[in-house]
């Protein structure tokens, strides 16, 4: 965070399923990068902290290409959305998507 210049950052110590259900940021997240790996730890991410994105929010998938487990948690949290979402690439290296305006998507 140092390197990226970050100036406000809050970080949370503990495992997702215990941390994320009573977890309230204290600004809507702009940044969402979660690093979980596995489908239930990738979903519950999504679904916990989704509700709290900022309009426009970015959500780098980090592990998409990586672990079969993080793309199917992404595509079944797409799925479970009123909107289509989305996902694009850059350099056939990095998942991502853009939350839209309003919320859920």
């Amino acid at each position: 965070m140092k390197l990226a210049g970050a100036t406000d950052v809050h970080l949370v110590k503990g495992w997702f399923d215990q941390t994320l259900p009573r977890f309230t940021p204290p600004a809507p997240i702009a940044l969402f990068r979660p690093d979980a790996d596995w489908y239930d730890a990738t979903l519950l991410c999504l679904e916990q902290l989704s509700p709290h994105l900022a309009d426009g929010a970015m959500i780098i998938i980090d592990d998409y290409y990586t672990w079969d487990g993080c793309a199917r948690a992404v595509h079944d949290f797409a799925a479970r959305q009123s909107r289509a979402v989305r996902l694009s690439q850059r350099d056939n290296a990095v998942c991502y998507l853009r939350w839209p305006a309003g919320g859920r998507a």
